[in-house]
């Protein structure tokens, strides 16, 4: 059994990353696969640089191309013990840790199941229990795709992943769903990221994460319930086309926090957000905090046609009040909000283009946040080139080294610009006037459907 062929393939995951050579492939058909066959919870399956994985197999494909897909039953499991607790389980199911873990791609996944469960709550053991991403050298070139990491439970940060000092990353067609992070010690929480934790981006030079067309379902933690990130010190973070809902923060940023600025060592990093629904999650839809008082290394904030709407800020466990973009005051001053709809008690929240009004999604009760066609958020986003409007010249949502360019599909794949007929667009497009794309990540893509109940608040 040498891997060579599928009539020749290698039963275990674990025994075919063992001397794996780099710039190797390894073809994974669907079943549920473990680290290791002892109980030894601190064995994971480690990806060295330079290798490809990819799930979805059915055993008979001879292109990668025509591989079946099966991604939701191609699993990779931490549950070495066979037991319905987590106590036990692997740190990590997948770790990237190696002293140049760079080159990586990890496509076509379940990864689950694992427990970074040290009890001080420090050090990578307490982060990253679905996946760890830390490598002593800037980690460049990591590809994640068609993965859903879930059910994992970090004492510290990154239930579902903690991706820590980062040059180069990018994460698309991904979902992180029911993770925990964080831990209650003394009345005090601790913890940051319940589904996704990123730390640390390029502290020596310019680092990009981009993170597109991704769902953060029912993810928990003190701070950032769906995603954190923290520590942008010279580099870039793009967050487009991601629905972010159901997610809880005790404290706060219960869809994601970002921390504006907490001892980068750099210049002043990008945090930018586009087109993203961020919706029904406790702890309010999004937090901006800084936390440093140097203000020469302020990272810059840039959210435009995205949609903050139906979130409550939760704090001690009780409804406080519906809370949806907020932050300190020092945070919200290096913060540009463009073409999104913010519900806020203000009469509309500062920057062009924006609304503050009921986005009209088409069914809430069953969780269908696309848009009514009756929705004042359809053709109202910004279609202009990014760096003309906003950034100046700084964002890479793709990855693909084009500046001059806005995102082209929604979450759901569907082409972007898809004008409605008898809408009036209030967006941004001089290029094609009234052929402007939709807020949020979906985009209308059937202007005869009206939708079914929108739910509170929405009629």
């Amino acid at each position: 059994m040498d891997g060579s062929s599928w009539a020749n393939a290698i039963p275990e995951v674990s025994t075919a990353l063992v001397g794996i050579l780099p710039n190797t492939e390894l073809w994974i058909a669907e079943g549920v696969y473990l680290p290791t066959t002892t109980l030894d919870e601190t064995i994971s399956f480690e990806i060295p640089s330079d290798v490809r994985v990819y799930g979805g197999f059915d055993g008979t494909e001879l292109l990668r191309i025509n591989r079946a897909g099966l991604f939701g039953t191609t699993i990779l499991s931490g549950n070495i013990t066979g037991n319905p607790t987590s106590t036990g389980n692997t740190d990590h199911v997948v770790a990237m840790t190696g002293a140049d873990a760079s080159r990586i791609v990890i496509d076509g996944l379940v990864i689950r199941d694992g427990f970074a469960d040290d009890t001080a709550g420090t050090g990578t053991n307490a982060r990253g229990a679905g996946i760890l991403l830390n490598s002593t050298t800037a980690a460049d070139e990591v590809r994640l795709a068609n993965l859903t990491v879930r059910n994992n439970a970090a004492f510290d940060s990154g239930g579902g992943m903690a991706g820590i000092n980062i040059d180069s990353m990018q994460i698309t067609n991904c979902t992180f769903r029911e993770n925990g992070a964080g831990r209650l010690v003394s009345g005090t929480f601790f913890g940051e990221g319940g589904g996704l934790f990123l730390e640390e981006l390029a502290t020596t030079s310019i680092g990009e994460v981009a993170i597109g067309n991704t769902r953060f379902i029912g993810n928990r933690s003190p701070s950032g319930g769906g995603l954190a990130v923290t520590r942008i010190a010279d580099g870039r973070a793009s967050i487009f086309n991601c629905l972010f809902h159901d997610n809880l923060a005790f404290e706060e940023g219960g869809g994601f926090l970002h921390i504006v600025n907490q001892d980068p060592g750099g210049a002043g990093g990008t945090f930018f957000v586009s087109h993203c629904t961020v919706t029904d999650n406790d702890g309010g839809g999004a937090s901006l905090e800084d936390l440093d008082s140097n203000a020469t290394n302020n990272t810059s904030t840039i959210i435009e046609s995205s949609i903050f709407w139906g979130n409550r800020l939760m704090r001690g466990g009780v409804t406080a009040v519906e809370r949806d973009l907020f932050g300190d005051s020092t945070a919200l001053a290096t913060t540009v909000v463009a073409y999104s709809d913010v519900r806020t008690q203000a009469p509309v929240f500062p920057g062009t283009g924006n609304l503050n009004v009921p986005p009209m999604f088409k069914n809430i009760p069953n969780d269908n946040f696309r848009l009514k066609i009756t929705s004042p958020c359809i053709d109202s986003a910004n279609d202009q080139p990014i760096e003309n409007v906003l950034l100046g010249d700084q964002a890479d949502v793709d990855l693909d080294l084009i500046t001059a360019e806005f995102v082209q599909i929604d979450l759901d794949e569907v082409p972007r610009e898809r004008d409605v007929p008898g809408v009036a667009g209030t967006g941004l497009d001089a290029a094609e006037p009234g052929k402007v794309s939709d807020m949020g990540c979906f985009e209308n893509n059937d202007p005869t459907d009206p939708g079914g109940p929108g739910g509170p608040g929405e009629n």
